[in-house]
């Protein structure tokens, strides 16, 4: 139990220049990233601004001078919301107060640290010359997680300079390199380098933004495809590239589609919901009741408290699915689903090289200095 004996909150701007919510208990501090595509299913967010006045008045006011535990807070602050997903609070007020409230209370309990999975290059909404949002890597043989840390490194820059090759490239709000070139030919340069630096591949179709309502559009491709027709091309990319993870290859709603899909493949490929299921563990027994998912992203502002998102990432490893803690696209420097994957051990951390996520890799290095006995996760 910790008495909380003051909270404030500021506006601070996120990696994409936008403002959000960060709070402050007792003296630590927890701030709310935000989504750049976004499941339906997530904690709603208000404005800021309004979400530091509220932090700073009712808020204040409600819980200074009273004692809670992380689980005690989150079920106040859900209590006082009063909805479903947060949508009077906000989630992002909701999720900045727990953050704090952890930071505050937060001591390293575990030594198993996660795999990065890493950002290489960008499209969809992050970017915008090929469909798949992201195109990732993960240092599968690292040893330690500074090993693992500088692996993805090399291969950034390796990926980076064969894409120079092919003409000029950018970099997109996650530090992923944006450029002019096919799917097809993106796979290529990644198996390329993956020889000579040791990761595994994967991808995040965030194929919700693809999803028209009848077909899933690949604009730069001129794909038009059905939910089984997608079945297919999410099959044969995932076995032509050798991909170890696919996340979110079908729409939010599309449970049948990712079933079929994780028929297909599931035995070799992580098959990942993330819109799908918005780290709610009742959208979760909703995809393991169908067999959609072996993987789960977990994102604890799509649900809006530390406590309610713990309860996912607990269904998910009593269902032997595999928990894959992730960024968003609108960071800041909180570190916070740093320690929380130490302490929760998921086994894999999503993560960009935007400035906002070497924080977080950097917290992760110390924590491993910290730890009793470190060691990398069992995959």
């Amino acid at each position: 139990m910790m008495k909380i004996t003051d909270i404030k909150a500021g506006k601070i701007k996120d990696c994409r220049g936008k403002w959000t919510v960060e709070a402050e208990i007792n003296g630590a501090k927890g701030a709310a990233p935000g989504g750049t595509s976004k499941g339906i299913y997530e904690a709603k967010e208000i404005d800021a601004e309004d979400a530091v006045s509220l932090i700073n008045g009712p808020l204040k006011e409600k819980l200074v001078g009273r004692e809670f535990t992380q689980e005690t807070l989150d079920d106040e602050l859900k209590k006082i919301d009063e909805s479903q997903d947060f949508s009077n609070m906000g989630g992002n007020t909701s999720t900045a107060l727990s953050f704090a409230f952890f930071n505050r209370e937060f001591t390293l309990k575990k030594s198993s640290f996660p795999f990065p999975l890493v950002n290489v290059f960008g499209g969809g909404k992050h970017g915008g010359f090929s469909d798949i949002q992201e195109f990732l890597v993960m240092p599968h043989e690292a040893k330690s997680f500074s090993e693992a840390f500088e692996t993805s490194k090399r291969f950034y820059d390796a990926f980076k300079s064969l894409a120079e090759k092919r003409g000029p490239v950018g970099r997109n709000i996650e530090g992923a390199v944006t450029a002019n070139i096919r799917q097809e030919d993106v796979f290529d340069l990644l198996l390329k380098v993956a020889e000579d630096v040791p990761a595994k591949i994967g991808i995040d179709a965030a194929a919700s933004e693809l999803w028209n309502g009848e077909k899933y559009v690949y604009r730069n491709s001129g794909r038009e495809l059905d939910s089984g027709e997608q079945v297919d091309f999410m099959k044969e990319i995932a076995e032509t590239y050798n991909l170890f993870y696919s996340e979110d290859a079908f729409d939010q709603d599309d449970f049948m589609g990712f079933a079929e899909l994780k028929k297909k493949i599931g035995a070799k490929t992580l098959v990942c919901g993330d819109d799908l299921t918005v780290t709610n563990a009742d959208r979760l027994r909703m995809a393991l009741d169908k067999d959609a998912v072996n993987a789960m992203i977990v994102k604890p502002n799509q649900i809006g408290t530390v406590t309610l998102a713990l309860k996912a990432v607990e269904l998910a490893k009593s269902a032997g699915v595999t928990n894959v803690m992730s960024h968003r696209s609108g960071e800041t420097f909180d570190s916070t689903i740093a320690r929380l994957a130490v302490n929760w051990e998921i086994p894999i951390i999503k993560i960009g090289l935007a400035d906002t996520d070497i924080a977080k890799m950097n917290e992760l290095a110390r924590l491993w200095s910290l730890a009793d006995r470190p060691k990398m996760a069992k995959l």
